[in-house]
């Protein structure tokens, strides 16, 4: 009976562990964590926050994010992309 339990347990935390995210997994998403934060004094200033897309972006050591955004003018219409570069300092 007690080994029972002890197999049991020993499945179940398994199956947890098994759960978790892959480095990988980990390492996308902590670049879009990057990517969102360093986007977001650029977005903040835009008519139409919500309408932002972007392309061609690239991340370099973590603190530089360069690329093209485009979003709706004050009439509603996309006004065409336009080449950005944001950083923030390093501490």
């Amino acid at each position: 009976m007690r080994v029972r339990l002890v197999v049991a347990g020993l499945a179940a935390l398994l199956a947890i562990t098994a759960c978790g995210k892959s480095d990988a997994e980990l390492k996308v998403e902590a670049e879009l964590q990057r990517r969102t934060e360093l986007r977001a004094p650029l977005v903040a200033r835009l008519k139409d926050p919500g309408s932002a897309t972007f392309r061609n972006e690239s991340l370099h050591p973590d603190y530089v994010l360069c690329g093209e955004f485009n979003s709706k003018n004050g009439m509603g219409g996309y006004a065409g992309y336009s080449k950005f570069i944001v950083w923030r300092p390093q501490i």
